[in-house]
């Protein structure tokens, strides 16, 4: 009988080497072998698929998983509560293929006008209040919030738009902040100002498990709007909001 599963603010990525555990609440990563993984999928309800995890155990093995999910427990990573509240659920993302500019470099933009310096100090000031003051819990969930709310299927990409306002970003950003070791702010912000143009691409997190990495970035079909797309691809998406 599976008793357990992953808690409601906890996401995870199983690969080859292992799994890495995303807890929101705190704000942290938990990384776990292949080889402590070892019948998890037996016992734990919604454990993603995948070839760890999913082996017939010994007795003796049987005892070692307990033991691994009483540790995961411990950290809050998985519950036997049957609550689910998970504010952020999981979707099918593309492989991504593409750069937002067609090679490379973006063009500069010929014209910055005030709604777009207004836009992006306000979703500055907004990403930074919520991560900063609340917590990162928050700011996925407000998120999350405004991708629910938006219609299903609406209109398709307006590259020549999305490429023009993505440079305008990025010209205007040095003036509030610099994107280098800040790609969850970043993408939080540029979500938020492409917001305001009514262009949604998808807020990524992925991670590697060997070695461990994170990195975020923003993403529309196979288009990637604020990395390059061979630096993406190393990362698999634990958490992507769309």
């Amino acid at each position: 009988m599976k008793e357990f599963r992953i808690a409601d603010e906890v996401y995870v990525s199983v690969d080859r080497s292992g799994a890495v555990f995303l807890d929101v609440v705190h704000d942290r990563y938990t990384g776990v072998s292949s080889t402590q993984l070892r019948g998890m999928s037996g016992i734990v309800s919604d454990w993603p698929a995948s070839s760890v995890g999913e082996d017939v155990l010994s007795a003796a093995e049987e005892t070692n998983v307990f033991s691994m999910v009483e540790s995961l427990m411990a950290q809050g990573l998985l519950t036997r509560s049957p609550r689910r509240d998970k504010p952020v659920l999981q979707v099918q993302l593309a492989r991504p293929s593409k750069s937002i500019s067609a090679d490379g470099v973006l063009e500069e933009p010929d014209r910055i006008c005030t709604h777009h310096i207004l836009n992006i100090v306000c979703a500055y000031l907004a990403a930074v209040f919520t991560l900063k003051v609340i917590s990162l819990s928050c700011a996925l969930r407000r998120l999350a919030a405004s991708a629910a709310n938006r219609p299903r299927g609406g209109a398709a990409l307006d590259l020549a738009t999305a490429r023009r306002l993505v440079a305008i970003f990025k010209r205007l950003r040095p003036l509030l902040y610099t994107a280098k070791s800040a790609c969850l702010l970043d993408s939080i912000v540029l979500i938020r100002f492409l917001a305001a143009y009514k262009i949604h691409p998808a807020f990524v997190i992925g991670v590697t498990s060997e070695p461990f990495g994170a990195h975020c970035w923003c993403q529309h079909g196979d288009i990637v709007f604020n990395e390059e797309p061979a630096y993406a691809e190393q990362f698999s998406p634990i958490l992507c909001i769309r």
